[in-house]
């Protein structure tokens, strides 16, 4: 993945992040209505708990990194913030986000290569990297797959 894919996949995955976090609100709830089965357990607690216990962490590190990328996207221009909205948050085209940013061919794509730049900028200010990506979630399967449906593969 190289710098470019790594920003622009972030911003993809970014629209969906709220939606994760619900579903995993969701999920804890359901495992913690569960262990209310009176009796009939086919697991015990403990494996009740590590479950729940996991859900929690996974829905935390989708909390931390929609912060992380709410704050990015906050230290951008409005303009800037915008047209990286429209075009990967939103997956509109290019060509839809130029006419609603009135923006010339060239113009959207120097703009858009400069809002990439400050996007990456402000997460760096923020002890967000490629690495610290690579470190931090992608190499966990539960976020690849996450991951891979907002981004399409």
């Amino acid at each position: 993945m190289n710098s470019s894919d790594f920003k622009i996949g972030l911003l993809k995955s970014y629209g969906y992040l709220s939606g994760y976090i619900d579903q995993a609100d969701f999920c804890i709830y359901n495992k913690a209505l569960g262990t209310h089965n009176f009796g009939k357990a086919q697991t015990d607690a403990y494996v009740q708990a590590s479950e729940i216990v996991k859900l929690i962490n996974q829905k935390n590190q989708l909390v931390d990194l929609s912060n992380v990328l709410t704050n990015a996207l906050n230290g951008l221009t409005e303009e800037e913030r915008k047209l990286l909205v429209l075009r990967y948050v939103k997956g509109q085209v290019a060509g839809d986000v130029m006419v609603k940013l009135g923006l010339t061919k060239g113009k959207y794509y120097v703009r858009a290569n400069k809002a990439l730049e400050n996007f990456e900028k402000r997460l760096k200010y923020d002890g967000v990297d490629e690495e610290w990506f690579k470190e931090s979630y992608s190499k966990k399967p539960w976020f690849r797959r996450l991951i891979n449906f907002a981004n399409d593969k």
